[in-house]
């Protein structure tokens, strides 16, 4: 992933980002960047990725595995 260019994260039929595609991206941050972001928001600010709004009623989070996830607001 080159972070200089902004890629987009494929959407979901039900709506949201395609997590695995998106949570692969999260892990290529990580591993370049030597740390893992303090939010989701700081990643998505970081990254330059362009991410389709979560559904209706939720919202992204960097859960307790440490992977990006949807949870209720």
């Amino acid at each position: 992933m080159n972070s200089s260019s902004s890629l987009t994260v494929a959407a979901n039929p039900d709506g949201g980002a395609n997590l695995k595609q998106l949570n692969h991206a999260f892990v290529k941050w990580i591993a370049t960047n030597h740390r893992r972001p303090a939010s989701f928001e700081e990643f998505v600010a970081a990254s330059g990725l362009q991410i389709p709004a979560p559904p209706a009623g939720k919202k992204y989070v960097i859960d307790q595995n440490g992977l990006i996830n949807i949870t209720a607001q």
